[in-house]
């Protein structure tokens, strides 16, 4: 009869197990290739039964019992049988299913427990239990409910009894199913090598086979990082030259979307539309595999461009899909909001004399204030250097603000020069005394109290000498003398001269000295005292 060849993918990069083949029988023929999923390693599909000329039948196992190396195991009867023994047989594989050891029970006196433990290269056991052809007879496909084949630390009184019987392989693999499918994500490439090594394939005589695998059919080297679908066809035969082949679609497939880069809001004017051309000129698009996708965006813009004369914020959106079909969107917020300053103009130099009386609201009714969105906007005075100084000729600067209703604000710098207007006026110097040298001198004291009426100071008035340069002096030339009264300064020069060629001035004896002197000093005075501040 042909064997059955079964095949088993286990991909990592799928993170799933693949399955193809034909229908599995109650009991796979290759289970032996795995550890039990229970406690009882006796397998009741491993085993045939069989006759010799010597009247003696043998039960054994039809293939291997996959055990663990340097592992304890006991083998023990479980049910009575009316059978004459004649002995049961252990023997050792390694994993390459060679005869390294053979362990042999004759001992049925206490009934049948027998243990042992593998060596450190067991992989398999073979049991063969031998007995009278008369008795009754020991069926192959009950094993399991005759005996037990257990690791010696478990303990089989923790099991129930249904738990007692094979309850079949430690074996998380399917079959695999022909054309099965294996996605694997761009920019994730294997290989061939890497999917062969995560296949087993077993054969129900030869056991694991998948040393075997060949490739038949390779469409996906060379093509790992295209989005596409690829054949690749893996064929294995086994000893007897049985084969079987599977047909594997590796779908190398795009799941990630574009990446939309564009502004989170766009700032506008009421007057100012932005077209769609220039809002797609804000925008990039990129993507893992067709990279630039710039140029295929799209734009939502439905109720924007029907609004862009108010004030408001109105949402667009971009929109750009790949060539596996994944969409991305983005949306941009337009704000249409008013961000033009007022325009101030007029004239920003102003002269005007030093006795003109000229207001600050004469200066702003000279501007005007214009704006493209707002009415009435009011004229303020943002800095003012002109009005402490309306009347000193010099040049002083006045700034105007203007601000709309959305806060937007402009200013406008007047500079007023003042210039002296007044027509020039004749003074004569009265702040000069002019003494004679020749005459008795005279104190300070005595000019001052002389001379003060000239200042508008009357002789009970406190006088205070600051600095005195004459003092009663009679070296010719210029003395200044200053002094306080009243609380403001004042001075005074005394110019000593000589008079030595001037004639006496008859005095009448009848006149007292003091007339003399005031008569004299009067010849002197040719100007009014000056006062400082």
């Amino acid at each position: 009869m042909k064997r059955k060849i079964y095949l088993f993918f286990s991909f990592i990069i799928c993170a799933v197990i693949l399955c193809f083949s034909i229908m599995m029988p109650k009991a796979a023929t290759y289970d032996w290739e795995f550890y039990p999923s229970g406690i009882n390693y006796l397998d009741p599909f491993n085993f045939i039964t069989t006759t010799n000329g010597n009247d003696i039948t043998t039960t054994k196992t039809y293939r291997y019992i996959k055990v663990k190396p340097l592992t304890a195991y006991k083998f023990k009867k479980r049910n009575e049988v009316n059978v004459n023994w004649s002995g049961i047989y252990f023997y050792e594989y390694n994993q390459n299913k060679e005869l390294i050891r053979t362990n042999t029970f004759f001992d049925f006196s206490q009934g049948i427990t027998y243990s042992f433990t593998t060596t450190e290269e067991t992989g398999y056991l073979v049991v063969e239990i031998r007995y009278e052809i008369e008795t009754e007879n020991i069926y192959a496909e009950q094993m399991d409910k005759y005996f037990i084949l257990f690791e010696e630390t478990l303990d089989i009184a923790d099991y129930e009894l249904e738990e007692l019987v094979y309850q079949g392989p430690l074996n998380n693999l399917e079959v695999a199913q022909e054309n099965t499918t294996i996605r694997i994500p761009y920019g994730n490439s294997t290989s061939i090598d890497l999917l062969k090594s995560q296949m087993r394939v077993y054969d129900n005589y030869c056991g694991d086979i998948t040393n075997s695998v060949v490739i038949e059919l390779d469409e996906y080297t060379g093509q790992e990082n295209i989005v596409n679908q690829y054949d690749v066809i893996f064929k294995v035969n086994d000893n007897t030259n049985n084969f079987s082949s599977i047909k594997v679609i590796i779908d190398v497939y795009d799941d990630v979307a574009p990446v939309i880069t564009a502004p989170n809001t766009i700032y506008t004017h009421p007057n100012a539309l932005l077209t769609n051309e220039y809002l797609l000129t804000k925008v990039t698009a990129t993507d893992n595999y067709d990279l630039n996708l710039t140029d295929s965006v799209e734009l939502i813009n439905d109720v924007y461009p029907n609004s862009s004369s108010v004030i408001g914020i109105y949402p667009v959106t971009y929109r750009v899909s790949d060539s596996s079909n994944n969409v991305s969107e983005f949306t941009t917020n337009i704000n249409v909001r008013d961000n033009v300053a007022p325009v101030i103009t007029g004239n920003n130099n102003i002269e005007i004399g030093n006795l003109e009386d000229f207001s600050l609201e004469q200066i702003k009714e000279t501007l005007t204030v214009t704006d493209d969105i707002d009415t009435n906007i009011v004229l303020e005075v943002f800095q003012d250097n002109y009005s402490l100084n309306q009347h000193k000729v010099g040049s002083y600067d006045v700034t105007f603000v203007a601000k709309d209703n959305s806060n937007n604000c402009s200013y406008y710098t007047v500079t007023i020069n003042i210039i002296d207007s007044e027509k020039p006026v004749f003074l004569f110097d009265k702040g000069m005394i002019n003494i004679a040298s020749n005459i008795k001198p005279i104190t300070t004291g005595d000019v001052l109290l002389l001379s003060s009426r000239y200042y508008g100071l009357n002789q009970e008035d406190e006088i205070i000498v600051v600095y005195d340069e004459y003092k009663n002096s009679k070296s010719l030339g210029d003395h200044n003398v200053l002094f306080e009264s009243g609380g403001k300064k004042y001075k005074l020069n005394i110019n000593v001269i000589d008079d030595k060629k001037t004639e006496p001035t008859k005095v009448d004896s009848s006149n007292s000295k003091l007339s003399v002197f005031f008569r004299k000093i009067g010849n002197f005075f040719s100007r009014i005292w000056q006062s400082i501040f």
